[in-house]
């Protein structure tokens, strides 16, 4: 089975390539609530071509430390294209499996972008 495995833990992982938004940055902003435009941003920068199949689940796990359900929804599926009701149960399987993902790689990365900046905002 195909997916992104957190200590024998797989999660199921439908084939969907990686959408980039490079040069479509401002554009794709502007399809996001005004509360929501900073965090896409920061997202963005991150991932300029797209989420890779193995940093999906770390990125909702981390994301759904900081925001609720509803908003990691919107960032994540304008971010890779996916369906709401898709990523809406990847975020609950993220959470369910939060203790076993490992997500040092996708902090590291969203930290390179302003991850700790964007965190004293949204204190």
């Amino acid at each position: 089975m195909k997916g992104a495995k957190a200590r024998g833990v797989v999660f199921p992982a439908f084939i969907h390539r990686p959408i980039s938004l490079r040069g479509k940055q401002e554009e794709a902003i502007m399809t996001v609530p005004d509360h929501l435009r900073d965090t896409f941003a920061l997202l963005l920068r991150a991932f300029p071509d797209g989420v890779a199949e193995d940093e999906y689940m770390p990125l909702l796990a981390v994301l759904a430390r900081y925001l609720c359900d509803e908003n990691v929804v919107i960032v994540a599926a304008e971010l890779t294209g996916k369906n709401r009701g898709i990523v809406l149960n990847d975020v609950y399987a993220a959470q369910e499996h939060s203790e076993t993902i490992d997500v040092d790689r996708v902090v590291r990365r969203l930290e390179t972008v302003g991850f700790r900046e964007w965190l004293s905002k949204e204190e």
